[in-house]
């Protein structure tokens, strides 16, 4: 009856968290170049060294988001297939799942990494403009 119960709130819990591991893996959020767009570049008043800046750094990090989105999709991938597998292994499901978490908080750090990156290089208005735009374009797709 508590392997049952067990199964039942492991599979509740992959379920759960395999769209959130999709979308950590593909969303890309302030890793585009937004900067390129002239009128959004204009509305925060960046400048040409900023553009400049954040194209480097862009650079720089781009590389490092595909791998970490690939780890963290892979660990969802190993996940899944254990809960699926034919002789269930209630540990290797667990250190599957402790994986996938790790992916995921690398891929959340470097990401936080980078938006400190991001926030060196803008004034705190343009800074503040560009996390009200990003809120309202989110709240915009999850209607």
């Amino acid at each position: 009856m508590k392997r049952r119960k067990f199964l039942l709130m492991m599979l509740i819990v992959v379920l759960g968290l395999l769209p959130v591991l999709s979308s950590w893996a593909g969303g890309r959020g302030l890793l585009r170049k937004w900067w390129q767009n002239d009128r959004f570049a204009a509305r925060l008043g960046l400048t040409e060294g900023q553009k400049q800046k954040l194209e480097d750094l862009y650079a720089e990090h781009r590389v490092e988001f595909i791998e970490l989105r690939s780890e963290v999709e892979k660990s969802a991938v190993r996940l899944e297939q254990a809960m699926e597998a034919k002789h269930f292994s209630e540990s290797e499901t667990r250190k599957r799942l402790e994986e996938a978490q790790q992916a995921k908080d690398r891929l959340a750090k470097a990401r936080m990494e980078y938006l400190l990156e991001v926030r060196g290089i803008l004034t705190q208005e343009q800074f503040m403009k560009l996390k009200k735009v990003t809120e309202e374009r989110q709240r915009r797709q999850h209607r």
